[in-house]
């Protein structure tokens, strides 16, 4: 996800850009057998391309700086697809746990999205509803192998399904206090903080890489293991 206008097209940015679209196109070779879990991720994946090839467009084509309500809109685009994709995964240990609290996660985020748009408009990033939600979708995932490990049943979640968990955790474990860094500096020291963009194209560039390599091993264990929704194989 871009944050910032300035770091459109600088060598990270198409760097992230194009391991987001190598990704895309890997877990779009496994769309013949993909389940229900790859495809909410590629659902994801197609949504990251589409905000940041769209704010890119604004940006420098239409010279455009307005393009903030792209971010807004896809935040929530995300954060839906990914509390959805964690249900997903531990719909079979915790049944209606699982659908309870993915419920409740997902009317929650709603509520908060929309409140925090109602009061600041599209125009401004809806920051605590970033954070609050990036937060939540980390405990979530974490919540989920931290119960299979401690139950003995970490076995019964595939290779794929586990790389793309730790991947969703390690990007929300750092974007998180990094943005609210950031945030910190826009307001207080404006000059320093346009100097650390990059790093939520790093972050980017690590997330989408192991998400590749997920769908990488997904294609290798489509003979071996049925990927189910319901377990979130």
């Amino acid at each position: 996800m871009f944050m910032e206008p300035l770091s459109y097209l600088s060598p990270l940015f198409v760097a992230y850009y194009t391991i987001l679209l190598l990704s895309f196109l890997i877990g779009l070779s496994t769309a013949v057998s993909a389940k229900w879990l790859q495809w909410l991720v590629l659902a994801q994946l197609f949504a990251a391309l589409t905000a940041d090839g769209l704010g890119t467009y604004l940006q420098y084509w239409r010279h455009s700086n307005n393009n903030i309500w792209v971010a807004n809109s896809y935040i929530l685009i995300e954060f839906m697809l990914y509390i959805v994709a964690a249900g997903t995964i531990c719909f079979n240990t915790i049944n209606n746990t699982a659908r309870l609290l993915t419920g409740i996660l997902l009317l929650g985020y709603s509520g908060l999205w929309v409140a925090s748009i109602r009061n600041n408009g599209f125009k401004i990033f809806a920051n605590w509803a970033y954070i609050i939600g990036g937060i939540a979708i980390s405990l979530y995932f974490a919540f989920i192998l931290f119960r299979a490990f401690v139950r003995g049943e970490l076995g019964k979640i595939s290779r794929s399904v586990k790389l793309f968990s730790i991947a969703t955790i390690i990007y929300y474990c750092s974007m998180i206090p990094y943005f609210g860094f950031l945030v910190y500096l826009n307001n207080k020291q404006r000059h320093i903080s346009e100097r650390l963009y990059s790093i939520n194209d790093i972050l980017n560039i690590i997330r989408y890489f192991i998400i590749g390599l997920s769908f990488l091993i997904y294609r290798n264990e489509r003979p071996k293991v049925s990927m189910k929704p319901t377990d979130g194989k």
